[in-house]
């Protein structure tokens, strides 16, 4: 009873100052809700798009996925493509290293830990047929339930003077030095796949699991490397043919630019969950008057504001007093140990509300302004119990606030004049 165990992870594991990341196939919308009321940030890792999202990230790291394929909370963020790819730091080392195949003498042959269908030993059978190379290497994992037939076959080709080696559960390490050691990589449209990019090999990858579609597609589009939806000899040994010396130094151009750093991207993502949870949100109050004053008169807020003359106190004081008793403007502070940090006023108007932030000068620089505005949209989504249409105006020139928009996944919906000055207009 899988929303029963989320219940019961929040109640006596969480305290809601974490970070849960879900990574399977049975975290549905209701497993995310029980995680989320108890005010943990949540991170799905997902590659099927099944149900709706309500986590505060989702993390898709294929190639080609689009955003309109995902439900999505209004604060989620989408986090699609090898920009985020998930490799361990020993690949992600090994992405930045140049690599230039001169011949081809070895060939690595991996299909994940299970390998259900066996094409271990379909893709060996055929590379022994071909005489293909000097060596082969081949990797299977602890689940693996086909080892005895596999044994038999390099049995055979042992005997008949072909170099196989066969490896087990290899350390990162490991698992690098032979990929390193090969020209030519035969595996699945999975992480594994991602791995070998970020060394550099020639790439043919053979799709065994549905889950596995948005990389297939994505590695053939992207010409990172070779792919077959189903496992057909003739369709692989045309491929294995077709791998020249040429064709996998141009595969591996095309995998540095996908595969060159990653890393920086998800820490990223992490840094500002991590930042999210040292800072509280709240409704503003009529004691918040003077803190909204300061802020209205910063030079850079007036400086980016429709109105840029300085407000007298008793202007700003009718002002704040209207929007406090206006059910129709929903004003947040933020704070960070207790101090004010920045604001995010919503004020509804034809259908939608329209987004207005500032943040205290001292705290500019860091990313609070995309945080801010994240936290303040999943509070909205709270107070009003619904789904809401989203608006907001930034300078053409602000490309700070520009910036905070986009990462909250709002699409840029084209440019304004208001007053003779040009604003972009983003929506969600």
């Amino acid at each position: 009873d899988f929303p029963a165990e989320a219940s019961m992870i929040a109640k006596e594991y969480l305290t809601g100052r974490e970070i849960v990341v879900l990574d399977g196939y049975n975290f549905a919308t209701e497993y995310q809700n029980h995680l989320r009321h108890k005010g943990s940030k949540l991170v799905c890792i997902d590659d099927v798009h099944l149900w709706p999202f309500v986590a505060d990230v989702v993390i898709n790291h294929a190639g080609g996925i689009q955003g309109e394929q995902y439900k999505i909370a209004p604060f989620t963020k989408l986090c699609l493509g090898t920009s985020f790819t998930m490799l361990r730091q020993s690949f992600l080392r090994t992405s930045t290293q140049d690599r230039f195949v001169t011949s081809i003498n070895s060939v690595f042959i991996c299909f994940g830990s299970v390998d259900n269908k066996n094409s271990t030993l379909k893709a060996l059978e055929t590379c022994i047929a071909l005489k293909l190379s000097d060596e082969i290497h081949v990797v299977i994992g602890s689940s693996y339930s086909h080892e005895e037939q596999l044994a038999r076959i390099i049995d055979q080709a042992v005997n008949n003077q072909i170099n196989i080696r066969l490896y087990r559960n290899l350390s990162n390490t490991q698992m690098i030095e032979v990929i390193e050691s090969c020209q030519i990589a035969i595996c699945s449209p999975s992480i594994m796949a991602y791995e070998a990019c970020s060394i550099g090999i020639g790439l043919i990858c053979i799709q065994s699991e549905e889950n596995q579609k948005n990389m297939t597609n994505f590695i053939a589009k992207s010409a990172c490397g070779l792919t077959m939806e189903k496992f057909e000899i003739e369709t692989l040994i045309n491929s294995i043919e077709e791998l020249s010396v040429p064709q996998i130094n141009k595969q591996i151009e095309k995998q540095k630019e996908h595969f060159s750093d990653s890393s920086s991207q998800l820490k990223k993502i992490f840094d500002k969950l991590a930042l999210e949870l040292e800072l509280e949100i709240r409704p503003a109050n009529p004691d918040d008057l003077l803190t909204y004053f300061n802020w209205a008169n910063d030079p850079l807020v007036r400086n980016n504001s429709i109105n840029q003359n300085e407000i007298p106190l008793s202007d700003h004081t009718k002002w704040f007093d209207k929007k406090m008793s206006n059910s129709s403007c929903l004003l947040f502070l933020v704070e960070k140990g207790g101090a004010a940090i920045g604001q995010v006023r919503f004020e509804y108007e034809d259908g939608s509300y329209l987004i207005n932030y500032s943040v205290d000068e001292q705290h500019r620089g860091v990313g609070i302004g995309e945080v801010m505005l994240k936290m303040a949209i999943s509070r909205l989504c709270e107070e009003i119990s619904e789904v809401p249409q989203l608006c907001g105006f930034v300078k053409v020139e602000n490309t700070v606030s520009s910036k905070a928009f986009i990462n909250n996944s709002f699409t840029e919906a084209g440019t304004k004049q208001i007053e003779g000055v040009s604003y972009k207009e983003y929506k969600k």
